[in-house]
Order: C-alpha cells, then sequence, then structure tokens
C-alpha cells in the first residue's frame, strides 16, 4: 500500500492517499479499532458481573434481578452476552 506525496500548494496542506484514491484515515485502521471496542466491552462485562456477586438482595431487586437470576449471570464467560 503505497501513499501519494503530500503537496503543498498556496502553504496548505493535505492529508495522505492511499494508492486507490481513498483517504487515510486518521486513529489507525479499523480491524484495530474493532479489536479494541470488543476488548473494552468483554471488560465492561467482567467488571460488571463481578458487581452484581457483591450486590445485596434488595440492590438486586431494584434492578429486577434476583440472586439466582446474578449467580447465573455471573457464571456466564465474558465473551457472552
Amino acid at each position: 500500500m503505497s501513499t501519494t506525496n503530500m503537496s503543498l500548494s498556496a502553504g496548505v496542506t493535505t492529508r495522505p492517499v492511499l494508492a486507490h484514491g481513498a483517504p487515510r484515515r486518521a486513529g489507525g485502521s479499523g480491524a484495530f479499532m474493532r479489536l479494541f471496542g470488543l476488548l473494552q466491552l468483554w471488560h465492561r462485562r467482567v467488571i460488571e458481573r463481578r458487581t452484581l456477586c457483591t450486590m445485596d438482595d434488595r440492590a438486586l431487586l431494584d434492578i429486577g434481578l434476583t440472586r439466582a437470576d446474578a449467580m447465573q449471570l455471573a457464571d456466564k464467560p465474558f465473551w457472552r452476552a
């Protein structure tokens, strides 16, 4: 994947453009960003499921769960919704 040189015309710089004409994205590749998002989601699930285990029965009832529901959710692997 080659890029064309950035050109200067009247002091204005342009973004690098890929050989096929699409502008290069700032912030990394789409695949990396999807992977990063997936890792964040998995981490959030781990934290939320641990938190459910520490909640008392009244707090669980406030969010519409029983102790059995909380334990069932906590036992699920982090990659399962």
